[in-house]
C-alpha cells in the first residue's frame, strides 16, 4: 500500500502531457488551456483619456480656486469618446469632455467633474483647485504591450476573455481537450432515468458524477457501456475506449478484494502496467492506477464518496499535470472541534468551512452523499495520530473542481 504523497509522485512523474492544438477564437477560448503564454500587443488604454464626464483643464490654472474666489472659465471646445484628436490647439479655456475620450493634451492635465463644477452660459465656475492627473486614466495604466497577460497552463475564464479582448487578441493559443473514457462495473447498476428491472439495482451515480466533473473541466468525455460482473465482457469495452484514442480512462467499481473484483486481473490481462493498487487513504483505499496501452488509467471505488475522493485528490492531479499545469495548493484552517481519525491513513472528510475554522461534518460513511450537499470543502487530516484537538491546522480543498489555475 503507498502512501498518498507517494501516489501523488507517482501520478506526475508518469503523466503525459497534452500537445498543443493551435490557436481558438475568444468564443471558443472559454474552458481551453492556454499552450503558450499570452502577451499584450499594445497599450491599454491606448491613450490618456477621461474617467469621468467633465471638464478638461489645465490644473495650474485652478490653484487659486476656492469657495471665497471661485474661478470663471470659458468652454472653448468638445470631446466624445471616439472622436479623433484634434491636429490644431484648442482656444485657450477648459474643454468639455465624457468618459473614454481621449484628452485634449499639453496643456491640459486634468478633468474636472461635472458634479463639481458651476454652468454658465459663457463657461464654467470652480470653487476648488483640481490636482494634476485627476479623473484621467494613464495610458499603458491597465496593460503594457509586451506584458504576460496570462501563463501558460491558464484555464480561461470570461475575465480572461474580458482582458484578450480589451487588447484586440482575437484568438489563443491552446492544449488539445482532455479525451477520456468512462466505464462502470456492476450488474447492481442502472442509469438514472431508466427503470429498474429488479429490486436490487441501484443508481449510478459515480459515473454521472465523473462525467459532470470532466465536462465542467472542458474534457471530451466517452461514455463506455456499463457491465456486470463480467471480466470479458470488462475487457471489450476496454478495448473499444482505447480504439477511441481517449488519454484517460476512469473505471468505477470492482478494485477491492472481493469475488467480483475483476479490475486489475483484467487490465493485467489486457497488457496493463499497474503503479499502484491501494493507498493509504480513506475513504477510496482500493484506488489503482496504471497505464494500458496509450491511456492512462484510474480504477477507482464504486462507493459514490470513495469515487468523489479518487476524482479530487488523484484524477484532478493528474489532469493538471497533462495539461502541464502546477500543484495546486488548498488553503489551510482551524478545527472548530476536535476529530477522530484512523492511525496511518490520510483522510478526506467532507467539512464546512468558515472564517478561517473548518468542521468535519457528520455522515463520512462512503455511501452517504447527503452530506456533500451540506460541505463546502473536503477537510484534509493527515496520516498520523488516531485524533486531532480543536485548533489543529489541516488543508481544505474545493469540493469538487479544481482551484484556479
Amino acid at each position: 500500500m503507498i502512501s498518498y504523497q507517494q501516489a501523488l509522485s507517482v501520478i506526475r512523474e508518469t503523466a503525459r502531457t497534452s500537445p498543443p492544438e493551435g490557436t481558438v477564437s475568444l468564443r471558443e477560448a472559454v474552458g481551453r488551456v492556454l499552450s503558450h503564454d499570452v502577451l499584450g500587443a499594445e497599450d491599454v488604454p491606448l491613450f490618456d483619456n477621461s474617467a469621468m464626464d467633465g471638464f478638461a483643464v489645465r490644473s495650474a490654472d485652478t490653484l487659486l480656486a476656492s469657495p471665497d474666489q471661485p474661478l470663471r472659465i470659458p468652454v472653448s471646445g468638445f470631446l466624445a469618446a471616439g472622436d479623433e484628436r484634434r491636429q490644431e490647439p484648442f482656444p485657450p479655456g477648459a474643454i468639455e469632455i465624457m468618459t473614454g475620450a481621449e484628452t485634449p493634451g499639453d496643456p491640459y492635465d486634468a478633468v474636472i467633474r461635472v458634479e463639481d463644477v458651476e454652468r454658465e452660459a459663457s463657461g464654467i465656475v470652480l470653487r476648488r483647485p483640481v490636482r494634476a492627473g485627476e479623473n484621467v486614466r494613464p495610458r499603458g495604466s491597465d496593460f503594457r504591450a509586451g506584458c504576460t497577460v496570462a501563463r501558460a497552463g491558464t484555464r480561461v475564464g470570461a475575465e480572461h476573455v474580458m482582458a484578450f479582448a480589451s487588447l484586440g487578441i482575437g484568438s489563443v493559443p491552446v492544449l488539445r481537450r482532455p479525451r477520456v473514457g468512462i466505464l462502470a462495473t456492476g450488474k447492481e447498476l442502472v442509469e438514472p432515468g431508466r427503470a429498474r428491472t429488479r429490486p436490487s439495482q441501484i443508481w449510478n451515480s459515480s459515473g454521472l458524477y465523473l462525467e459532470a466533473c470532466l465536462r465542467h473541466l472542458g474534457c471530451a468525455v466517452t461514455r463506455g457501456d456499463a457491465v456486470g460482473d463480467d471480466a470479458g465482457a470488462y475487457r471489450r469495452e476496454l478495448r473499444k475506449l482505447q480504439e477511441s484514442g481517449v488519454d484517460l480512462i476512469l473505471s468505477t467499481g470492482a478494485v477491492s478484494m472481493g469475488r467480483h473484483d475483476f479490475v486489475t486481473d483484467a487490465i493485467l490481462a489486457e497488457g496493463a502496467t499497474i503503479h499502484f493498487h491501494k493507498a493509504a487513504i480513506r475513504p477510496g483505499k482500493p484506488i489503482c492506477y496504471g497505464q494500458i496501452g496509450a491511456a492512462a488509467f484510474f480504477g477507482l471505488p464504486g462507493n459514490p464518496v470513495s469515487t468523489a475522493v479518487g476524482w479530487r485528490f488523484f484524477v484532478v492531479p493528474y489532469l493538471r499535470a497533462f495539461l502541464r499545469q502546477k500543484p495546486e495548493q488548498g488553503a489551510t484552517v482551524r478545527l472548530a472541534k476536535a476529530v477522530r481519525k484512523p492511525a496511518g491513513l490520510r483522510c478526506f472528510y467532507k467539512g464546512k468551512v468558515s472564517r478561517g475554522e473548518g468542521e468535519v461534518l457528520e455522515g463520512q460513511a462512503s455511501y452517504v452523499v447527503s452530506t456533500l450537499l451540506d460541505a463546502n470543502g473536503w477537510m484534509v487530516l493527515p496520516e498520523e495520530g488516531e485524533s486531532l484537538p480543536a485548533g489543529a491546522e489541516v488543508s481544505v480543498f474545493s469540493l469538487s473542481m479544481e482551484e484556479k489555475a
